[in-house]
């Protein structure tokens, strides 16, 4: 068996419409605590406010195992909870942006330039999100499925979940849910206290 490696960009590897890669049933269910998605963020959050132009994510071990509707098929082999915590992160991103776009005015932590600015870096980010999360030409067809145990519950409430969360109430874990919603919790909150401040009587 041949081993080939290279350095890839994130958005190389959610490249587009032809990849689809899958958590395989023998891998752990997803299982980052909140600390470790809390320290992920800070790492990011760290070299985007250094203006670092690349921040190493960490190895990723795929194996090709076939080929179906014109779709390259991968097996993660390691680095599937680094990828299910990113495609998390990313899925927040695409929604807080959208509704930045539309909704700039209710935001009241920033003045107008600085709005001006977070418009333009949001219509840049979903861009990019959309198109890391989903087919181009199939809206039910993502690039990360997870195992067989939590691939529903992560496309039903992390994929496909178009709720924002903006509130203190909103944030608060419960704790017998997935990890995988408390980690969309937090990185709504972190996001949120970061850059955002939504008028309370306007926040959805």
């Amino acid at each position: 068996m041949s081993i080939d490696t290279s350095d890839q960009v994130l958005s190389a590897i959610f490249r587009g419409d032809n990849v689809q890669y899958f958590v395989p049933n023998y891998q752990r269910d997803y299982s980052w605590t909140l600390e470790q998605v809390e320290e992920l963020w800070d790492d990011i959050l760290n070299s985007f406010r250094q203006n670092e132009t690349d921040y190493f994510m960490g190895a990723i071990v795929f194996s090709k195992v076939t080929q179906k509707r014109d779709k390259e098929h991968f097996n993660i082999i390691d680095g599937q909870q680094r990828l299910a915590t990113l495609t998390i992160l990313i899925s927040v991103l695409s929604l807080v942006s959208n509704y930045f776009i539309e909704y700039k005015s209710q935001f009241s932590k920033h003045s107008d330039k600085e709005k001006e600015k977070l418009y333009e870096a949001s219509r840049r980010c979903l861009n990019m999100t959309d198109r890391a999360l989903r087919d181009n030409d199939f809206d039910d067809i993502f690039y990360l499925q997870l195992n067989e145990k939590d691939k529903d519950g992560f496309k039903k409430n992390i994929l496909e979940n178009k709720e924002l969360l903006f509130s203190q109430k909103q944030f608060k874990i419960i704790n017998n849910e997935k990890r995988y919603i408390k980690a969309r919790k937090i990185f709504f909150e972190l996001i949120t206290e970061e850059f955002l401040t939504i008028n309370d009587e306007n926040s959805p």
